[in-house]
């Protein structure tokens, strides 16, 4: 007789939490790393900057603490503190002040929502429809002051508000923020359509933003950084935009009202703004689409912005009106996009031309290794300039080559010509090398179009690489030189080498050096098709700038703990612990009496996958659960004969976060 074959075990999906802990699981890790508890790391950092160039010098000694650590009810949190211990330059007054900030992410609430909260010296949120745009998009600003945002994904609604001081940073990472003594406020809303069956205030594929600001405009304050008061405009403006979307295709149009001021600028264009300092309204308009169709996509849009607009408190240009169009089409071996562009100025009295574009770019993949491509561009303003570059790259292996020839011509003659190539290598893991040499000769007859410094001939040769000498010692090295040939040029150079050791578990030593020499760096004229307002500062040239910086910075780094996600839920999204108990209901009045027996190893299940075991005294718990509604019920196979769960099979618990709910499940007995 043949053995009797014995059954195969009922599967029985489980969470194991065992597995964060699990060493096998964390092979990739530092061996030091600690995993246990929640996610949370700290960096704590001091750096000597020395630097000259122009016509100071300046030495600074700062010190830099972040940390951040997620939580299971509170979202995560995080913290930036920068300052400067000691300064010492020839360039004026040197701001001297900590900057610092805080920042809460996505505490979850009842009902859906998350909130963040940020405050010290921080970005002004911005709503994401804000900048999805193609032609024009809204910036943020540097404040020193606090942020709100409240969002619920599944309605589709998100609130957000900020408010502080604008300003900037003289040396970013050093805790050197300056603030101005302007001021702004803003405050957006977003709207979503529905998602699935839950209820939103928009139709699924639709969304509305609306966002207001105010700024307070330029004060009698001086920045100590430069001596100097910043140009801002005061008074506020509104932006609406409305966005259609589906799998193929979507619109968006926005409308951005602005009413303000321009202040006198303290550097002495006061006599060139004095006409623009009434209060006054300006619009801007810009619509966007896109169409997607197989391979080819379609976008193209129309905008008109009015002179001197503004947002936040700070110039965005304007004083243009026009459009564009571009055709693209992506195949397996061939890549084709073509695009069309006008803008002309609202007003022509503003010396500011209009400016037409149409171009061609085709990229042919002739097999795996080799691919030829070129670009044609037509540019007309107040000349004609034509812009042909062809090219072949080709691949063996881990080796790149690349070979391009480039012509302009402006007004029917030849402008420039560029001959480059460009090499990249990886030999290995952690050797990374890049090189390029290129023969550009500069013809300085279109007056305008380039400058002295860098007319005629000259050789430019440029490497980048990245290599690990060791396990602990690593190099980078970004250098690039123009040699003139003929006299008119003149030499320039950039060289930046920096490099880290490793010196033990969490330290580690960066040092870095930058030396570059700017020929001729006169700014000449350029061809905007959104001219921007006249800033607070305007373009110095000198005849050559030689500029060195050099900074060595020793830095200690932890980072431990794992990430630990609820049940049926995501980390980072919050919840709840639900426990209880398990007892037998001999009487039937459907609450645990003294005297009723409460089994031990009787299986609960969460959302019938999650499954845990009654103790010695009936006991369940689940201690880290995703807000929600969830179903639990006992598993009657578990039970001791003739107990069942037949009249209530399961129970429904909407669990929030934070929140610890208390269950008891009665098994009755069957007759």
């Amino acid at each position: 007789m043949a053995p009797e074959r014995k059954a195969a075990p009922v599967y029985v999906d489980k969470l194991i939490n065992e597995a964060q802990n699990d060493s096998s699981l964390a092979s990739d890790e530092q061996p030091d790393t600690d995993l246990s508890g929640a996610p949370r790391a700290l960096s704590v950092e001091t750096s000597l900057l020395a630097r000259s160039g122009y016509f100071s010098r300046q030495t600074l000694i700062s010190t830099r603490l972040r940390g951040s650590l997620e939580t299971e009810n509170l979202g995560s949190v995080s913290m930036d503190l920068a300052a400067p211990l000691g300064t010492r330059g020839t360039s004026g007054q040197v701001a001297s002040e900590t900057s610092w900030s805080i920042n809460q992410f996505d505490m979850p609430f009842q009902g859906g929502w998350y909130a963040s909260q940020a405050l010290g010296v921080i970005q002004t949120p911005a709503l994401r429809s804000s900048g999805q745009q193609a032609s024009f998009s809204l910036p943020t600003r540097l404040i020193r002051g606090g942020s709100t945002q409240w969002k619920n994904e599944a309605q589709g609604l998100r609130i957000q508000a900020s408010v502080g001081e604008t300003g900037a940073y003289l040396s970013t990472g050093s805790g050197q923020f300056y603030g101005t003594g302007n001021h702004v406020s803003v405050i957006g809303l977003s709207l979503e359509g529905q998602r699935g069956s839950t209820a939103s205030f928009l139709p699924a594929a639709w969304s509305y933003t609306a966002m207001a600001s105010s700024s307070t405009g330029s004060s009698k304050v001086t920045v100590n950084a430069f001596d100097s008061r910043p140009l801002e405009r005061s008074g506020g403006g509104v932006f609406q935009s409305l966005r259609w979307e589906s799998t193929q295709a979507l619109v968006q149009s926005s409308l951005l009202i602005d009413r303000g001021k321009l202040q006198e600028s303290p550097l002495g264009y006061s006599e060139l703004l004095m006409d623009r300092t009434a209060r006054r309204t300006r619009t801007g308009f810009w619509t966007d689409a896109t169409v997607n169709h197989d391979d080819v996509a379609q976008r193209f849009g129309l905008h008109r912005l009015a002179p001197d607009l503004e947002w936040q408190g700070s110039a965005l240009g304007g004083n243009s009106q026009g459009g564009y169009y571009r055709w693209t089409q992506t195949g397996l071996r061939t890549q084709v996009e073509v695009q069309l562009s006008r803008s002309q100025p609202v007003d022509a009295s503003r010396a500011v031309v209009g400016i037409s574009q149409a171009g061609a770019v085709i990229r042919q993949y002739l097999d795996r290794q080799l691919s030829v491509g070129g670009v044609v561009q037509l540019i007309r303003a107040r000349s004609s300039t034509l812009q042909i570059a062809g090219y072949a790259e080709i691949k063996r292996g881990e080796t790149n080559h690349r070979v391009q020839v480039g012509v302009d011509f402006d007004r029917g003659r030849i402008l420039s010509r560029r001959f480059a190539a460009d090499q990249s290598w990886t030999w290995e893991t952690g050797r990374r090398v890049t090189t390029s040499q290129a023969f550009v000769i500069n013809d300085g007859t279109a007056a305008g179009q380039v400058s002295a410094g860098e007319r005629g001939s000259a050789v430019e040769l440029g490497i980048a690489g990245s290599m690990d000498l060791t396990n602990r010692l690593t190099v980078d090295l970004n250098a690039i030189a123009r040699v003139p040939i003929a006299s008119a040029g003149t030499r320039s150079y950039s060289i930046n080498a920096s490099g880290r050791l490793q010196l033990a578990s969490g330290w580690s030593l960066d040092a870095s050096l930058g030396l570059s020499r700017l020929a001729n760096p006169l700014v000449t004229e350029t061809i905007n098709p959104i001219p921007q307002l006249l800033t607070a500062s305007p373009a110095l040239g000198f005849a050559k700038a030689n500029i060195r910086e050099f900074r060595v910075t020793l830095r200690y780094d932890f980072q431990g703990g794992s990430p630990n996600a609820p049940l049926g839920g995501k980390s980072g999204t919050g919840g709840g612990a639900i426990e209880g108990i398990v007892y037998l209901d001999a009487n039937e009045n459907g609450r645990p009496d003294a005297g009723e027996v409460r089994p031990s190893t009787v299986a609960v299940v969460l959302d019938g996958r999650y499954s845990v075991r009654t103790d010695a005294l009936g006991r369940f718990s689940f201690p880290f659960v995703a807000s929600g509604a969830h179903m639990i019920q006992v598993q009657a196979e578990t039970l001791p004969l003739p107990w069942n769960v037949s009249n209530v099979p399961q129970t429904r618990i909407d669990l929030s976060p934070r929140e610890t709910r208390h269950v008891e499940l009665a098994a009755n007995r069957e007759r």
